[in-house]
């Protein structure tokens, strides 16, 4: 398995692409049928928001055939593709949750209803907070 992390120069990109990110939830068009929906693309701009996720505490993050694990450095948050080692509790929840959860179309307990939960669902809510949407879509213009 191949691993790799940023050097100091990567991360400090990682403010912008936030930014770009949050912009795209925002304003780009709902996904229509047949679009591919890309958990990852998603779960990145999540990554050092704060959490309430106790350091120690590890939720994976099933969205289709994809693994992720959720854990906190810090009081920040962390992402990484793969399934959790010792995780505290497992979410399996569809592709169509996690993008009405990343764009403030549910809430985190709506998510949770929807979803699928193994093990503590207290540290898979806190887990999945900080991907709730931080902005909201503005209305339409008209």
């Amino acid at each position: 398995m191949t691993v790799y992390e940023l050097t100091d120069a990567g991360r400090a990109l990682q403010p912008a692409l936030n930014e770009l990110l949050d912009w795209g939830l925002r304003y780009a068009p709902a996904p229509s049928p047949g679009d591919e929906v890309q958990p990852g693309w998603a779960l990145l701009g999540a990554t050092g928001r704060p959490t309430a996720l106790p350091a120690g505490q590890v939720c994976e993050l099933r969205v289709g055939p994809e693994f992720f694990y959720l854990s906190s450095d810090a009081g920040k948050l962390t992402v990484r593709r793969g399934p959790a080692p010792d995780g505290d509790a497992v979410v399996t929840m569809s592709a169509g949750i996690l993008y009405s959860l990343v764009t403030g179309q549910t809430t985190v307990t709506d998510a949770v209803r929807h979803s699928a939960v193994d093990g503590d669902t207290g540290i898979a809510r806190r887990a999945l907070e900080p991907l709730a949407a931080t902005r909201t879509r503005p209305a339409p213009a008209i």
